[in-house]
């Protein structure tokens, strides 16, 4: 049985691609002004850095919370020869079979339904909504389990694209 839980290890795969560009961005704009002016203008350096700050920081910390408070603590157990799971969210333990699962529907931004490079940092965060057929519904963000897609396979499992994945 192989166990899904939130590891360091998750946020980090998260957050890669955003510290990757909060770095390399100020980088190209303080070199960028230094090639063109000579010297760095530090008004503009704040007005390019508050709005870069403005479109990819808050939503990304904003999206990585709401993934980490809807999934935090909860373990994922799931069995791929049997095709039993066992998911634990707050003490309270759901236990079901890849046939009880009336529908699986994942959430993905448009480039990782393609498989394609991500565009923007939110790119890799995906969620799933399992809805059993007892009328149960579990959602698990990819800070739980990335692309759950991937991991169950079923007949009845749909993917909607989404420019922001935001678990409702």
């Amino acid at each position: 049985m192989k166990k899904f839980s939130m590891k360091f290890i998750d946020h980090f795969r998260h957050l890669g691609l955003y510290f990757l560009i909060v770095i390399c961005i100020p980088l190209m704009v303080y070199c960028l002004f230094l090639f063109k002016k000579g010297y760095f203008d530090l008004r503009k350096g704040f007005l390019i850095g508050g709005i870069f700050f403005t479109i990819y920081s808050i939503p990304i910390l904003l999206l990585h919370l709401n993934y980490y408070f809807n999934n935090h603590g909860d373990i994922f157990n799931y069995d791929s020869y049997s095709g039993k799971v066992i998911f634990e969210k707050k003490g309270k333990k759901i236990k079901f079979e890849k046939k009880d699962i009336f529908k699986i529907t994942v959430f993905k931004s448009w480039p990782l339904s393609r498989n394609d490079l991500p565009v923007f940092p939110w790119d890799y965060y995906n969620y799933a909504v399992i809805e059993l057929k007892n009328g149960e519904i579990i959602k698990l963000s990819s800070l739980l389990i990335s692309e759950l897609d991937k991991v169950i396979k079923i007949d009845n499992t749909e993917i909607k694209k989404r420019f922001y994945a935001w678990i409702v």
